[in-house]
């Protein structure tokens, strides 16, 4: 669970702070400066999804060199799917149990992204439906 929530919750975050500094700097000169920043955070959270990764790959008692299974496309969520080891193994004792804010974190998060998707559908679709509505109410 802690994976889940660690995973998508560094994505989420390096998305928001990226989002928030390109909106601050839109119409500036700066752009390419941001640009360069947005694109350093993107490089730090890959690095941080790798050792998530490999961490991951320990827990069930395999080489971290099974990592690279990420780079093929819905095959890494069978990071998600795998169990543990339910005591200690070749790379170290068992992770601790999860804690309530892993687990709400891991259930919370997916769903953001749920949400966001829907709402960049759903919001200019009504927005056109609405623009409409009152092309035919003024006529």
């Amino acid at each position: 669970v802690r994976y889940i929530g660690y995973s998508i919750g560094w994505a989420v975050l390096v998305g928001m702070l990226a989002g928030v500094l390109m909106a601050l700097v839109k119409g500036t000169g700066t752009v390419s400066v941001v640009a360069v920043l947005v694109l350093a955070g993107y490089a730090a959270l890959i690095v941080i999804q790798v050792l998530l990764t490999i961490q991951r790959c320990h827990d069930f008692n395999t080489s971290g060199w099974v990592s690279l299974l990420i780079l093929i496309p819905l095959v890494n969520l069978l990071f998600w799917l795998i169990p543990g080891t339910p005591g200690a193994n070749r790379f170290g004792p068992p992770a601790p149990p999860n804690t309530t804010g892993a687990i709400l974190g891991a259930l919370v998060l997916p769903l953001i992204f749920v949400v966001g998707i829907v709402a960049a559908v759903a919001i200019p679709a009504y927005q056109q439906y609405a623009e409409r509505a009152r092309a035919v109410q003024h006529n």
